[in-house]
């Protein structure tokens, strides 16, 4: 019998290293050298917190871009440096419901 178990990233990772990541993948936007794995886990953070919480918590636009997605939350990263520390998932969800509210049909 097998055991699975399911692994939350916000439990290892804080909010000033996720702040890093964010830093890593504008590095790489940028054409610079970056670190692939940091890169990668920003990326693929705020595309999984997009795809949980979109049309419950807020609003994306349907053909915005990963990339669009990545830098509307790196935008509200470096505007709100006083959030740093803040788990991870909670500065995805705050800068995606502040650019994209909930729209009630």
């Amino acid at each position: 019998m097998m055991i699975w178990q399911s692994v939350y990233a916000g439990e290892y990772v804080s909010g000033n290293e996720f702040v890093n990541q964010w830093k890593e993948y504008k590095k790489s936007d940028a054409g610079q050298s970056y670190n692939h794995f940091d890169m990668g886990f920003y990326l693929g953070f705020v595309s999984g917190v997009k795809v949980m919480g979109a049309r419950l918590l807020f609003s994306s636009p349907q053909n915005a871009t990963q990339g669009q997605i990545c830098s509307v939350v790196g935008k509200w990263i470096d505007d709100h440096p006083e959030r740093w520390a803040d788990d991870p998932v909670r500065i995805v969800v705050t800068a995606l419901q502040e650019a994209f509210p909930l729209k009630r049909e």
